[in-house]
Order: C-alpha cells, then structure tokens, then sequence
C-alpha cells in the first residue's frame, strides 16, 4: 500500500478517486495476490486519502488525513468501517517545516488530520496522532467491534500525551519513539514511556 492511495493530497480540493483506494495481500513467496480489499462509500469519503495502515491480527487500521478519521477493516470477511471521524484526541493544528508555517496552493494553512498510527505491542491499543500531535490512544476491543457505533467507540479515545509524532516504525516494549516535526525548526526524537 503507498501513502495516500486514492487520492492526488490532503486538503487540496482532490477527491478521492473510485475504486483507486484498496489494500492488496501479496504472498512475497509465490508474488501472486491472495486478497485485494477495495474501499467504496461510506468508508471512503470524497475527501479521503488513505495513508498509513498498521495490522492487528485479523484486523487492519488505516489511516485518512483527509477525510480526518480511521478506517477499520476486517483483513477475514473484508468489512471495513469508520471510527473517530473529526474526534476531539485527533487535533490537527497547522505544519511547519524548517520553522515556516506551510501554505496550500489556495493560501490556506496545511494541516494533515489522523495520520501516524501505531500499535502497542500486546495489541491491546492503538495508538494514533496528527502530525503535529498530541498523542492519543483506543483500546482495540472497540475498534475491532464492527457492532458498536461510531459514538460508542469515540467514547473510548483518549489523549495520552504532548505534540510529537511517533516514529513509523514498530514500538519498542514499553516505549513509543517520537519525533517532534511540527515544531517550528526542530526536528529532534524524544522518548515517551508507554503507560
């Protein structure tokens, strides 16, 4: 899966384009296909741009930054669904880089909504930020729960921690390596002991 599949960028006015946001399983040792999960409305909004995708079990969350949620898919019955659209945990505040504020084409401040994910070691929770942070995090219970409603799994986000964004990498036990790259001409790493 590539960064933002579906979609030519975030806040840009593009809309998602039909049946170009999908999740292909390939077996590295044959290189053939073994499953292709394509994304349709609701689960694709016009805005979408599908990006980052961390896999838990039979269960696969996706980021989108544009349309400002989660996606959940079911990797067994091929199910996807939407959680924490527009959430309060998901505060996405303007970028910077090399300490200037960035501008789209149309003057307005760049800001990317969910966009790096991450999840803990024992698979209990996922944890998830905008770019300029802060940190939040959800037990996975809710999210694998394609039962619940998206307000009954919101209830269950919460905000564990300063801006910084973590690292795209896996955790390590008990840690979340993060890096600070909103902050106006900083680019340091800072470690976060995992509660």
């Amino acid at each position: 899966m590539g960064d933002g599949f579906g979609n030519k960028g975030i806040g840009t006015g593009d809309q998602a384009v039909a049946g170009g946001a999908k999740l292909v399983h390939i077996n590295l040792a044959t290189g053939k296909v073994v499953n292709s999960y394509v994304f349709k409305a609701p689960t694709l909004q016009p805005t979408s741009y599908l990006d980052d995708v961390r896999f838990n079990g039979d269960f696969a969350y996706i980021t989108d930054p544009g349309a400002v949620g989660l996606v959940v898919l079911n990797l067994k019955s091929g199910k996807s669904w939407r959680v924490l659209d527009n959430h309060p945990s998901i505060d996405h505040q303007p970028i910077y880089a090399d300490g200037k504020k960035l501008i789209l084409r149309d003057g307005r401040e760049k800001r990317v909504g969910l966009d790096q994910l991450e999840v803990s070691p024992d698979g209990k929770w996922l944890y998830y930020q905008a770019i300029p942070g802060p940190l939040a995090r959800i037990e996975t219970r809710y999210l694998n729960d394609s039962a619940l409603s998206a307000a009954e799994v919101a209830k269950h986000a919460e905000k564990c921690a300063k801006p910084g964004a973590p690292a795209e990498q896996p955790l390590m036990p008990k840690a979340i390596f993060m890096r600070r790259i909103s902050i106006p001409a900083a680019l340091n790493a800072s470690r976060l002991m995992a509660k």
